[in-house]
């Protein structure tokens, strides 16, 4: 179980870092 929760944490620091890279895209287009 502590090995599910610790991939899930990797999981989700890894969404939010793609979120954050098409969050810097989209600005780059719009700027």
């Amino acid at each position: 179980m502590a090995v599910r929760f610790k991939l899930n944490e990797i999981v989700s620091s890894v969404g939010i870092m793609k979120l954050c890279t098409l969050y810097s895209f989209f600005f780059f287009f719009f700027i």
